[in-house]
């Protein structure tokens, strides 16, 4: 849609950023903050809200959903703060940066409220009830109706310059093609297909990339990311940058944590460096991690009776999308 016929944008945020700082990979805070600043520039000028929604902390392990870095955690309230504090703090950087930006912390509301008031507004730890749902919208409203509430947002005129210079730009994705991928000796299914595509919701494809397979990108840019999904599968990558008269370089990247007892979507960043144009090659390397590296044991039926076929087969890596830092 045209910017000139959007009067206001709410941006709900908070929850699954959370889930990203909580799984936290090194420069996790970066990634988040980078994607914000991405679709807070893209609307420039246009007035955004941002909602920052509430997680409970005071119902056991199976009442909460989401991750399961979440749901296992032993230290709840110091766990709730990352979502509560840390994370709302961080989209307090953008909206401070950006004048067109503005918060509502419906934290502060929720926090206030007993354990069975919240009973009667959540269905679990993040989704409201009906009534729930009107609560938040009049919580909302009284915000809006407030007329100093409007004030920052009505005085700029101008674009300032981001705060990280490589924040995601939406043009900056490509879906991975099979044709990509340079095969090699591993006789295994290499495609799953019946998921959803983690950018748009779409039904989708993952492709698997196994120890001796490699996909070349080339691409033009300040750096490279792959959406990618981490799990018991997960070992380590190999990235080479490839130049045509000097030394090849790479790096490897371990995509196993602590966490991989249990598949999940996230985005890596694999390099950076100066912006023109690149080549840099991808492979699985053949070793997998030690299994006490878990917080917890692999009890996944999927992969423990590799079903569907090719999902219990380790190591391998998970790609469906590129992402280019401009």
């Amino acid at each position: 849609a045209c910017k000139k016929n959007i009067d206001l944008v709410f941006l709900e945020v908070a929850i699954n950023d959370g889930d990203v700082l909580l799984e936290a990979r090194h420069g996790a805070a970066t990634e988040v903050r980078q994607a914000l600043e991405g679709i807070v520039r893209e609307l420039a000028l246009v007035p955004i809200i941002m909602i920052e929604m509430f997680l409970r902390d005071d119902l056991a392990s199976n009442q909460r959903s989401g991750t399961q870095a979440w749901v296992h955690t032993e230290d709840v309230k110091a766990t709730a703060q990352i979502y509560s504090h840390d994370v709302v703090s961080l989209h307090a950087d953008i909206a401070a940066h950006y004048p067109w930006c503005s918060q509502i912390d419906l934290n502060k509301i929720f926090l206030s409220l007993n354990s069975s008031q919240r009973d009667l507004l959540f269905r679990d730890d993040c989704h409201h009830t009906p009534q729930g749902a009107a609560f938040v919208a009049n919580a909302i409203f009284a915000a809006l109706n407030d007329n100093t509430f409007w004030l920052p947002l009505l005085d700029y005129q101008t674009i300032p310059n981001p705060i990280d210079p490589q924040f995601r730009r939406p043009q900056c994705a490509k879906r991975f093609e099979f044709n990509d991928i340079v095969h090699g000796p591993v006789i295994a299914p290499r495609t799953l297909r019946g998921d959803r595509c983690p950018l748009t919701g779409n039904p989708a494809t993952w492709i698997w990339l196994h120890p001796g397979d490699a996909i070349d990108c080339r691409f033009s840019g300040r750096g490279l990311a792959i959406v990618t999904c981490v799990g018991p599968d997960s070992g380590q990558i190999k990235i080479i940058e490839l130049k045509q008269q000097l030394d090849d370089h790479f790096t490897i990247i371990d995509l196993a944590d602590k966490w991989c007892y249990y598949w999940r979507t996230t985005i890596i960043r694999l390099w950076t460096g100066p912006y023109g144009d690149h080549h840099i090659r991808i492979e699985p390397c053949p070793s997998l991690p030690p299994s006490s590296r878990y917080k917890k044991p692999v009890t996944d039926p999927r992969f423990l009776q590799d079903q569907p076929p090719g999902l219990g087969k380790a190591p391998k890596l998970w790609l469906m999308w590129l992402c280019i830092y401009n």
